[in-house]
């Protein structure tokens, strides 16, 4: 069954995928793989906030709820892209993930002066 597979991704996959300017099978794996290489900074800045903002008693339940928030995350996420790339396929289910990188932004953005005014609070 394996081999009756194509050797290069169809062209709308390609298309749905105009960042990465995927054009083969090397170039997405590539992609990939550089995706791959931001997500262990990002979760360790993530941890290292919660580590900077929450009192060193609670420090385990901190962590827990942010790990708890990333596991959730996924569990949800990972069913409606699925229901979503059946639905109206893989090129308009990948601009959940544009979409979903946009609020994540906003959220940040939105939540900065708080962030600040906690971090001050914490160094004193």
């Amino acid at each position: 069954m394996l081999s009756a597979m194509p050797l290069s991704p169809p062209r709308s996959f390609c298309r749905a995928v105009p960042p990465a300017m995927v054009l083969s099978f090397a170039a997405l794996g590539i992609g990939e793989l550089a995706i791959a290489a931001g997500i262990a900074p990002t979760l360790i800045s993530g941890f290292s906030l919660v580590e900077r903002l929450v009192p060193s008693g609670q420090l385990t339940e901190g962590l827990t709820w942010a790990t708890t928030g990333i596991v959730v995350g996924i569990a949800v996420a990972s069913p409606v892209a699925g229901r979503l790339v059946d639905d109206v396929g893989a090129q308009r289910a990948f601009m959940v993930a544009s979409v979903s990188g946009t609020l994540a932004v906003v959220v940040c953005l939105a939540g900065l002066p708080r962030l600040h005014a906690a971090a001050a609070d914490a160094q004193q």
